[in-house]
């Protein structure tokens, strides 16, 4: 609807003007019991039902969180609270976004949170959050969240500096970065009527006696997202970036769904930070400024002074549309600008030779900034079933690539063929460039798997070679999970059944359905515009009757550095034979209960609820089974302030038979080793047993009291095995032989479905179940 729409507006500017609400805003949606009607105007109020939240994938609002909508889109701000995340632990946040759905449809939101980072460590502790103007007919509607200035619980910025850099960076400079600075704040969000941007504006008070300095960011929990970053890092998750803009689109094609953020101002050289889903734009400085923080600094605040930062944050049914409106924001912000409107370009992608249009391909468009420079991406956007496309921009010269996953790319090289096109001026619309872009024809494999008595069964399908058209990150990101050099494809399904595009080279087939069934290999080599069917059966090879394998420790997108959905999970594991998933979200419970019954598995693979305590530098802690509750965090155990006994103590008082368990104790992929717990505690033994070494952080560099106790006896289990990485084996023997009776546990770590094996490590538990009867199972036999 959207792209026909588009390509009959694009006649005349003025009709597309006229139009484009009734395309994208849900006219004559009837909504009552609102203190205004959202569809004359902006609306801001207090939810008190469910059914007025956002929903969504990963929609966490609750009942008395504060609603923003107009006939347009829709922002929930969220309630002074008390949890553990990113962004704050404190609430008074944007949380969930989405566009105003024709018919009161479900929600989509697949946005994280947006917060503030301030002076490297610190956030607001929201302790108010109100409706300042509730809007009406033609009115905008504000919030206002007021609060004061705390330390971000999440991070210890300048442990993670030192870490990294092997030196004490900040105490060597005479810096507390855990000072209380006296600020306070106003954020204030406001809803223009017909607008999908967000205005957001932060205002820091000082209070104290002395100029305070000031280094604000906005800091962001992407969700389940692609960030796009224009430019030459497009889809690239950069460790840093300069930019002035950010963007994120939704990582599932079912969902049409992309978020911007733009600051005030035109400064391209803006620090971007970004680690595994969470994003720390800097307002204003340079990285000297934060290097010597406080001494130089982005601002200073006189006492009894105030200072405002503001952006809008924008929600679009594709990334090009979040890129078309920070374009007019942009542009609008001052009528003297002589910087031109977008131009609309309309398009088709079809397969060459055939001409059969071809849908869910992606499409960006690079413009180069000098004549000696790489064209950088600026905008992208996916065809739709008719393979048509629309994209928006500035006048000028532009190049287009085009690609889609399992076909060659344009003209048969590695990288996408760019096709260059002239972009008329705005006002020029019957010049309105009308591209056709071709893919070449690939081939399709189609696989169908079942198990000895011929009966549908879970599978991982895989082709084994040389890709020749490899991942391109100006087109699409990959979730923080590319395919390893030698894989072409690699695919789940809960059913056996596989229909998917292959290019058309020499490869291996490999069927596979973990450890305990036998593997299926074919060599083959496909015609481009071939199908290939195969029947595969997988054979039960290994006994484990009576026995349940499980994996322990399982990421998923609650968690901040994971962006596979729950559905994607269960059929991961499925297809790897895991029949027990313990999920372990950092600072979030999950549980894949309800979503293993809407799949209809519960036969084969069961769910226990959990947590990885991630306390930033003591180490991590795998804590299980836990109560899922309607909590921000689902009822995550908050490690903040705590020692590893008294978090000890907090799991077993929730549940004395729980399990809790040192995760990756040794090694982890993180600087310094900050996260493994027997490295931060420097953990040795002698004729006594265990104890804490020398080399173990101070108490108060990870902000616990001088008393705080490292070494705790209500540990359970341990793990000597994470992501194939053997490490604490000895310690277990020295902890065995101390009169500590650990379980020893191997486990996966996966937050993603192809970098880490997900499964591997997994543990055997005799539970006297077959794995083929698992509808009655209960996680309390199992602990």
């Amino acid at each position: 609807m959207k792209t026909f729409c588009r390509l009959f507006l694009a006649l005349s500017w003025f009709i597309l003007l006229s139009m484009y609400a009734g395309c994208h805003g849900g006219a004559g949606e009837a909504e009552q019991g609102r203190p205004c009607d959202p569809l004359q105007g902006a609306c801001a109020y207090r939810v008190d039902t469910e059914g007025r939240l956002i929903g969504g994938m990963r929609a966490t609002g609750r009942v008395g969180d504060i609603l923003l909508e107009n006939d347009r889109a829709r922002f929930l701000i969220e309630q002074p609270t008390s949890k553990i995340a990113v962004a704050s632990q404190f609430g008074g946040n944007l949380i969930d976004a989405d566009i105003r759905i024709p018919g009161g449809a479900a929600g989509r939101d697949v946005f994280g949170e947006l917060g503030f980072l301030l002076n490297l460590t610190g956030t607001v502790m929201a302790e108010s959050v109100e409706v300042l103007d509730p809007g009406g007919p033609g009115r905008r509607a504000v919030v206002e969240t007021l609060g004061s200035y705390a330390l971000n619980g999440y991070i210890i910025t300048d442990l993670a500096f030192s870490t990294l850099l092997g030196i004490d960076f900040f105490g060597l400079q005479g810096t507390d970065l855990d000072r209380i600075w006296p600020l306070t704040f106003r954020i204030l969000y406001s809803l223009e009527p017909g607008s999908r941007a967000l205005r957001v504006e932060l205002t820091a008070f000082n209070t104290g006696q002395e100029a305070v300095p000031y280094a604000p960011a906005y800091f962001i929990h992407g969700g389940l997202v692609n960030s796009f970053v224009p430019g030459a890092p497009a889809f690239t998750p950069p460790l840093i970036a300069l930019t002035d803009r950010l963007f994120f689109e939704s990582i599932e094609p079912s969902i049409p769904l992309s978020y911007g953020l733009f600051p005030d101002g035109r400064d391209s050289g803006r620090i971007l930070v970004g680690i595994l889903g969470a994003w720390a734009l800097l307002h204003g400085g340079s990285l000297i400024d934060l290097a010597r923080f406080p001494h130089a600094a982005p601002y200073f605040i006189e006492p009894g002074d105030a200072m405002t930062i503001g952006s809008y944050f924008v929600v679009g049914e594709d990334l090009d549309q979040a890129v078309e409106i920070t374009d007019s924001l942009r542009t609008g912000e001052n009528p003297d600008d002589p910087e031109p409107a977008c131009t609309p370009v309309l398009g088709r992608i079809v397969e060459e030779g055939t001409g059969a249009p071809i849908g869910d391909a992606d499409v960006t468009a690079l413009v180069k900034p000098s004549i000696f420079g790489r064209a950088g991406a600026v905008t992208n956007a996916l065809s739709n079933a008719q393979g048509l496309f629309h994209l928006c921009l500035a006048p000028g010269r532009a190049e287009l690539i085009a690609g889609q996953a399992g076909r060659p790319y344009h003209g048969g090289g590695p990288e996408a063929r760019p096709v260059s096109i002239r972009v008329p001026e705005r006002d020029d619309l019957p010049e309105v460039p009308d591209v056709t872009l071709r893919l070449p024809r690939t081939a399709r494999l189609r696989a169908n798997v079942t198990d000895e008595q011929g009966s549908p069964m879970p599978a991982r399908l895989l082709a084994l070679g040389i890709d020749p058209s490899p991942h391109d990150y100006r087109l699409t990101g990959d979730g923080f999970d590319p395919l390893a050099p030698g894989v072409i494809r690699m695919e789940d399904s809960l059913d056996g059944i596989f229909d998917v595009h292959v290019e058309p080279v020499e490869m291996d087939v490999v069927v596979t359905r973990g450890v305990e069934y036998s593997m299926f290999r074919q060599p083959m080599t496909l015609s481009p515009g071939e199908i290939r069917d195969l029947n595969v059966r997988l054979n039960r090879v290994v006994d484990t009757s009576g026995y349940l394998s499980g994996d322990f420790h399982v990421h998923s997108a609650p968690g901040p550095d994971s962006t596979l959905t729950y559905e994607k999970r269960v059929t991961n594991m499925l297809a790897e034979g895991v029949e027990v998933i313990v999920a372990t979200d950092h600072a979030f419970v999950s549980d894949y209960g309800p979503t293993i019954r809407a799949l209809g598995v519960e036969d084969r693979v069961a769910s226990i609820p959990g947590q990885e305590i991630s306390t930033f530098a003591t180490g991590h802690f795998g804590a299980f089974p836990l109560p899922r509750t309607d909590a921000p965090d689902g009822g995550a155990v908050n490690w903040v302030g705590k020692d590893p006994v008294q978090l000890a103590e907090e799991v077993m008082g929730i549940s004395e038979d729980a399990v809790f368990q040192i995760m990756h104790p040794r090694a982890m992929p993180a600087p310094g080793n900050i996260s493994n717990y027997f490295v931060t505690i420097d953990l040795l033994f002698d004729e006594n047993g265990p104890y804490v070494g020398p080399d173990a952080f101070e108490a108060e560099d990870v902000r616990l009291p001088p008393d705080a106790q490292w070494l705790s006896p209500l540990f359970n289990a341990m793990e000597v095995v994470t992501f194939g990485n053997m490490q604490g084996l000895s310690d277990w023997f020295n902890l065995l032989n101390a009169g500590s009776r650990l379980t020893a546990t191997g486990n996966s770590d996966s937050h993603t479905r192809w970098v880490e094996a997900s499964g591997y490590a997994r543990n055997f538990v005799k539970v006297g179940r077959d794995h083929e009867n698992l509808s009655a199972f209960e996680s309390d036999h199992f602990t």
